[in-house]
C-alpha cells in the first residue's frame, strides 16, 4: 500500500500498483517494479552477489563512521552506498568462490584532508582504541585543531 503525502505532485511512499515511491538525496521518485528474471543466474552475477553481501554485511557495523568518512565524496551516492562502490572495487580479494575482505585495503572516510603525520594507535581500555596524530600545518588544507 502506497501513501500520497499532499496530493499527487508531491511524495508518494510505498507501493502504488506496479510503482514504487521512495525518496532519494531529498527528490521524490516514482519506478516501475523490477521484473523477476526466469533465468538461472550467470556464475558471474551469483559471485557479484556473494562480494556484495559480504562487503555491505561486514561495512554495516561500522555505518557511523561511514556516514560521516563519506559524507562529503559520494558523487550522487549516500555516504553508505560510496563506501560499498570503492571498497568492492578495491578491497574484495580471492577468486570464487573463496572471497575474502582485504582488512589493509578497506576504505573508511575518503575526503580532501591531507593524511596525518605520524598517526599512533593505542589500546586505551578494553575495546577501546585510541588514535593520536600530530598536527599537519604549512600548506595543507588541514588545521591543528583537527579532530
Amino acid at each position: 500500500m502506497g501513501f500520497i503525502n499532499g496530493g499527487i505532485d508531491y511524495f508518494i511512499r510505498g507501493r502504488v500498483g506496479n510503482h514504487v515511491g521512495r525518496k532519494v538525496d531529498g527528490n521524490n521518485v516514482l519506478a516501475m517494479r523490477p521484473a523477476e528474471s526466469t533465468k538461472a543466474p550467470t556464475q558471474a552475477q551469483l559471485d557479484q552477489r556473494f562480494k556484495f553481501g559480504l562487503m555491505t554485511s561486514w561495512l554495516r557495523r561500522l555505518a557511523s563512521v561511514i556516514d560521516v568518512g563519506f559524507k562529503d565524496n559520494n558523487k550522487g551516492l549516500t555516504p553508505r552506498n560510496a563506501a560499498v562502490s570503492y571498497n568492492l572495487a578495491n578491497a574484495i580479494t580471492g577468486a570464487s568462490p573463496n572471497f575474502t575482505i582485504s582488512y589493509a585495503d578497506v576504505l573508511y572516510s575518503k575526503g580532501k584532508l591531507d593524511l596525518p603525520d605520524t598517526p599512533a594507535i593505542a589500546v586505551t581500555a578494553a575495546a577501546k582504541l585510541d588514535y593520536s596524530w600530530l598536527a599537519v600545518t604549512g600548506d595543507t588544507n588541514a588545521l591543528p585543531t583537527d579532530k
